[in-house]
């Protein structure tokens, strides 16, 4: 009996499986993508609209700042070029007026006085204490003072204060209406602080800060004014450090994503301040910037698995009703291929995949049909070869049978002649029968053999060895060798596995590979039958050789032996279907048959079949 079918592969490589990983891949692959996407997207978008809203708040601090440092120098330039003569030379009271007029105005100038071109201070007013005479000093030496004396304008360095105000001096020049030359100057110390607060009502975002820092990078001004009390350095900040390279010179802030001096990565633009050396930095943590963002995502998250597990749910779902119908089909590959073709695969619809199934069950159909022709067929081989070997097997049997018919006589004559005592005594009565025993065993190996052979044919595989074949068949046609004067010899080296196969089949062949050398030699000759186990790669198989020193086959129609009702025998001593049905049955055991031969030096028929499992039997070398 065949092995069923069974699926060899790989279970990932079945088409089940890789419906369902289409379907599952198909469901989820967009669905995954179109998320990632969104969220990169989203990310993105997110950061764009930070980083404008950073920049457009960056300019307008830098703008608001330049503005006021511009507009403040300008106020202080108008007053010295107007109130020149009333500045250095009215009373004090006078001066104090025109300069209280000036801090009032402007709510950042901490501190206003005027000096004269040897740098005395001649008047002085401050927001933070009230001046007297013993707080005017020479400040020739100090920032502000020498530039302004020099005729030119000066915006100097911020510092801190003793009171932790930060602050930075501005200095313009008063220049009289007829001298050359400056005859003195206006020197404001301008707060920073009132910048900041001013700066700190812009929006940010949440978590955002924004500062200032100095030509050397130095903290001067943040929203929270305890940094730049305490000193904090502010010089991991990459944009700190741009700055301090002569970057961002541009009206347009630069945004950036870094680590900023807090360790916190953050999204950042910086810029400078038109007319000084100062930047302005705009800093946010990602960390807050991306909590709404992340707070949507796992929102579309748990959408998008919802809806993945509902299209892998739906996949999965018509995949196995898909597959079912794959399934019967499978099944019913397996119970054919095991032999049963009787076997029917039910209805599967209208579909594709039911055609399909007709389609096999017709296939099946003829498959059968095909089997009973060939197995009618191989009967009819066989009995044709049995009513060709009926005279060799009636003469073979005729032996025997006349030598017990003698015994018989013989054994009766005695009997009568010196009684059954005496023959018994003389031990003639054993001898008798042992003889009459062997011819009766010779007779019935040979009937034994004949009922085998004509045996309807068998599909059944098991272990053979191909020397108790060959003793089985010679029986049949060992008269035909006696009569022809054909002598055969065997060589088979040892040892030799069994092989698979069916043991009825095989008989069949070597009968009708023998009796085709028979014919070829009717005046006698030789046949040789050689046996030996190859290895061909990883595989190995079992040779046989037939060869005789008939008359040889032409070449022209050595291509033809094996075709059905081709033969070359004189008409009434052959069916033509004897090598075709060899080629029928060593086919269906995944073997090769071919003819060696040249016309008037023999024939070879030579037999490869596949060894697929090794017995403990062997065959030993024998001639005969």
């Amino acid at each position: 009996m065949k092995e069923p079918f069974v699926f060899s592969g790989k279970w990932f490589v079945s088409i089940k499986f890789r419906l369902l990983a289409f379907g599952i891949t198909m469901s989820i692959l967009p669905i995954l993508l179109l998320g990632l996407y969104s969220m990169k997207t989203a990310r993105s978008d997110l950061e764009s609209s930070i980083n404008k809203n950073h920049s457009m708040v960056a300019m307008r601090v830098a703008n608001d700042t330049a503005e006021l440092v511009s507009t403040l120098r300008t106020s202080l330039e108008t007053m010295a070029m107007a109130e020149s003569n009333r500045l250095l030379t009215d009373e004090k009271a006078v001066k104090e007026r025109l300069l209280y007029t000036i801090i009032n105005r402007y709510p950042y100038i901490e501190e206003l006085a005027v000096v004269n071109k040897e740098g005395q201070e001649l008047t002085k007013v401050s927001r933070r204490y009230a001046v007297g005479p013993n707080d005017l000093r020479q400040v020739a030496l100090k920032p502000g003072v020498y530039e302004s004396l020099q005729g030119k304008s000066y915006v100097g360095a911020a510092r801190l204060e003793k009171d932790n105000n930060v602050v930075f001096t501005m200095a313009v020049p008063i220049f009289g209406q007829s001298e050359k030359g400056s005859l003195g100057g206006l020197i404001a110390q301008v707060s920073l602080r009132s910048v900041m607060e001013r700066i700190a009502s812009m929006p940010i975002g949440g978590g955002g800060y924004i500062f200032l820092v100095d030509e050397k990078g130095f903290l001067i001004g943040h929203e929270d004014f305890g940094q730049v009390v305490r000193g904090q350095s502010v010089m991991d900040s990459l944009a700190v450090q741009e700055l301090l390279k002569g970057r961002g010179e541009g009206a347009v802030p630069t945004p950036m994503r870094y680590v900023s001096y807090t360790g916190q990565e953050v999204l950042g633009v910086y810029t400078r301040v038109r007319g000084t050396d100062w930047g302005v930095i705009i800093e946010q943590p990602t960390a807050t910037v991306y909590g709404p963002l992340w707070d949507l995502i796992f929102k579309l998250a748990a959408a998008m698995v919802a809806v993945m597990i509902a299209a892998v749910a739906i996949s999965v779902f018509f995949a196995f009703i898909f597959t079912r119908s794959l399934n019967a089909l499978s099944e019913g590959v397996s119970r054919v291929s095991s032999g049963d073709l009787d076997y029917r695969i039910p209805s599967q619809g209208n579909d594709e995949l039911g055609q399909v199934v007709e389609a096999f069950n017709a296939m099946t159909s003829e498959l059968r049909r095909r089997r009973e022709l060939e197995v009618s067929m191989y009967q009819t081989e066989k009995m044709a070869a049995i009513g060709l070997l009926a005279a060799g097997v009636a003469h073979e049997i005729n032996n025997p049978v006349n030598t017990l018919s003698f015994y018989v006589t013989d054994l009766l004559e005695r009997l009568r002649l010196e009684g059954a005592a005496r023959l018994e005594q003389e031990g003639e009565f054993e001898f008798y029968l042992q003889d009459m025993k062997e011819q009766i065993s010779r007779a019935a190996t040979i009937t034994e053999s004949l009922l085998n052979f004509a045996r309807p044919q068998s599909d059944r595989v098991e272990a053979v060895l191909i020397e108790r074949l060959l003793s089985d068949v010679l029986p049949l046609i060992r008269y035909r060798f006696r009569k022809q004067g054909v002598e055969m010899t065997t060589d088979i080296v040892k040892p030799l596995p069994a092989i698979r196969a069916s043991a009825s089949q095989l008989q069949q062949v070597f009968l009708n590979i023998l009796t085709n050398a028979l014919d070829a030699m009717p005046l006698g000759g030789k046949i040789n039958v050689s046996a030996e186990c190859l290895d061909r790669g990883e595989n190995r198989i079992l040779r046989l050789v037939f060869a005789d020193t008939g008359h040889g086959i032409p070449q022209d129609k050595l291509r033809q032996i094996f075709e059905p009702f081709y033969t070359t025998k004189p008409f009434g001593q052959g069916t033509g279907l004897g090598l075709s049905v060899c080629y029928g049955i060593i086919s269906k055991l995944k073997g090769h048959i071919y003819a060696e031969s040249q016309e008037g030096q023999g024939t070879k028929m030579v037999i490869e079949l596949p060894v697929t499992e090794v017995e403990d039997g062997t065959l030993s070398h024998s001639n005969s």
